[in-house]
């Protein structure tokens, strides 16, 4: 059976530990940190892409434009990822099976890791939440299926959805990389080229 799997990228944040510039305008081997991420996603085969905005909204949006790219705007971004996880959940479309969840500081996830979260999805045999791991470490994007975007929804706060992972075990495939990107996020522009 195929599925649609949608892509929900989290680019609202405000940066705080970067100092005065936004990391995800922040160019990581000549491309800008946000870019890399969202390519990785679409590249993979999520779609449709809803990209989250919220600090700087204008900039980054401008910094994505593009075909088939979905933007949702949230207003309360400086409470945390609880608010951009709902924005995201709430602008998909009614017929999507579930989406993987990614972040806009994470430029160094392959568009691999997206396909083995894809291929992993399987409602049929328990696999309903499809969680990356690296040498043994789990890490992100993480793959949900719809039945649990109510309580993505519900989060609050600073706190992303590793709460509906942990509440949830018999759901959850670990889904073995070879990508330790799904390790490496920028709290800050340091050593970025």
């Amino acid at each position: 059976m195929t599925y649609k799997i949608a892509g929900v990228l989290l680019a609202a944040g405000m940066s705080r530990r970067a100092g005065p510039v936004n990391k995800l305008l922040a160019p990581v081997a000549g491309v800008a940190m946000v870019r890399r991420a969202l390519a990785a996603m679409v590249e993979g085969g999520c779609a449709p892409v809803v990209v989250v905005t919220g600090h700087q909204a204008a900039r980054v949006q401008a910094e994505l434009a593009g075909d088939g790219i979905l933007f949702a705007h949230n207003p309360a971004y400086g409470e945390g990822m609880g608010p951009s996880l709902r924005t995201g959940i709430a602008a998909l479309p009614a017929d999507v099976d579930a989406a993987i969840i990614g972040l806009g500081d994470m430029p160094h996830v392959e568009a691999q890791t997206y396909r083995q979260l894809i291929k992993s999805f399987s409602p049929s045999d328990g696999h309903k939440i499809c969680m990356p791991g690296y040498q043994g470490k789990p890490g992100n994007p993480v793959l949900f299926g719809r039945r649990f975007f109510a309580e993505l929804m519900a989060i609050a706060g600073d706190r992303g959805g590793r709460s509906v992972v942990t509440d949830n075990p018999a759901a959850v495939i670990d889904v073995a990389v070879e990508d330790p990107g799904i390790h490496l996020d920028h709290d800050t522009v340091q050593g970025l080229a």
